[in-house]
């Protein structure tokens, strides 16, 4: 089951506050990536998107206009990149301080 953007919250707070799709977009730093490629990098954002989990999660970012798939002819293994609206969320998410304690990774466990 998907959850959609809800009309309540804008697209950004969207992509703000659900954990897989932030790491996803942080973690698209190339003009065309592949899942894999996608996955390997969502590692370095402090949270790991399996395959099996970013399949969804990509899914979600089309239907938000955040990403596109660049050539939907291929079965397995399909390009994705992302959308102007995705590129400048991108770069909100990097530049907000707050976004930025989203990514560090945390040892202490919580009390």
């Amino acid at each position: 089951m998907f959850i959609i953007m809800n009309d309540r919250f804008g697209s950004y707070a969207w992509l703000k506050f659900g954990s897989k799709r932030r790491v996803v977009v942080m973690a698209m730093t190339e003009e065309e990536m592949f899942p894999a490629e996608i996955s390997r990098n969502t590692k370095q954002y402090g949270k790991r998107v399996t395959l099996c989990n970013l399949s969804g999660t990509l899914k979600e970012l089309i239907s938000a206009g955040i990403i596109t798939c660049t050539d939907t002819s291929v079965v397995r293994g399909r390009p994705y990149s992302l959308t102007p609206k995705g590129k400048a969320y991108q770069e909100r998410l990097r530049t907000s301080q707050s976004a930025l304690d989203y990514f560090k990774k945390n040892d202490e466990p919580y009390s």
